[in-house]
């Protein structure tokens, strides 16, 4: 996305602790051995670093963008966490 003739890359979160969650879950469940899994504060120093160097930056408003309906349907789901885990299973036990 380009504002203001920059370049900038928006992380589809509106914090850093949700982020991070996001993190740790995808990595645990690829079977990262978890002292290759960032910590929060590593996490957030790193983040900042990106922030500054790259422009990478959180959404800062929930609706700021139009999303095709795979996404909103993903969002749903993630923000269930519980459902989320449910439709996964349901998912691989379908396909096994």
């Amino acid at each position: 996305m380009s504002l203001g003739g920059l370049n900038v890359y928006v992380a589809p979160f509106t914090d850093l602790k949700s982020f991070h969650e996001e993190y740790v879950y995808y990595h645990a469940h690829q079977q990262t051995q978890p002292e290759n899994i960032a910590k929060a504060s590593t996490f957030y120093s790193a983040f900042d670093i990106l922030n500054k160097t790259k422009g990478i930056k959180l959404l800062t408003a929930k609706g700021a963008f139009q999303t095709c309906e795979i996404c909103n349907n993903a969002s749903e789901l993630l923000t269930n966490k519980r459902e989320f885990i449910k439709c996964f299973l349901s998912r691989c036990i379908n396909t096994l």
